[in-house]
């Protein structure tokens, strides 16, 4: 009677170490996912901030434009950025270097909910620019780790954490928006 009694005291404890686990990964499961909808919205907040970034290269119209950040801190940082990549920009064409086209794409790496109103994403960009007088494509990828936070029913950026050098700037210059 007694070993019958340890293997259901032993069948009992494992079903429950069993049941524990699954309840643990499916609560982990269902607070780190985004769903697709909230992928594709955050992919494109996120794209549309770093075109904005380097339609600069061409034009003057992208560097006073409404900031997608949340932050007023953020705000006059991407604000301080956007007039350096001008400025680079205008030192280029001193040299004879324009470009007459922009492409980047915005690869998600990963996502992780932080809570259910904040987010971190981390990305690759790839950014293209096309030099003026040769029509030659040159680029740049960095990668960055992207701080969001929902705002009504979409998702509004807090932060840009730069994790490699930008190409719109020096490298010298780029460096210091790495973050640390």
């Amino acid at each position: 009677m007694k070993k019958y009694k340890r293997f259901v005291f032993l069948f009992l404890m494992i079903g429950l170490l069993v049941l524990v686990i699954v309840s643990v990964a499916v609560i982990y499961k269902h607070n780190s996912d985004i769903n697709k909808k909230e992928k594709a919205v955050i992919s494109n907040e996120i794209e549309r901030l770093l075109k904005d970034r380097a339609s600069i290269m061409i034009s003057d119209e992208q560097i006073v434009s409404e900031s997608p950040f949340i932050s007023k801190k953020e705000n006059l940082k991407e604000k301080e950025l956007r007039e350096q990549i001008a400025q680079f920009r205008d030192e280029l064409k001193k040299s004879g270097e324009t470009y007459s086209a922009i492409k980047t794409a915005v690869n998600l790496i990963s996502s992780k909910k932080i809570s259910d109103s904040i987010i971190s994403t981390k990305i690759k960009e790839e950014t293209y620019l096309t030099i003026s007088n040769t029509d030659t494509a040159t680029g740049y990828d960095a990668e960055h780790e992207i701080i969001l936070k929902k705002h009504k029913d979409t998702w509004k950026i807090v932060e840009d954490k730069q994790l490699e050098p930008i190409g719109l700037l020096p490298l010298n210059e780029a460096k210091k928006y790495i973050e640390k």
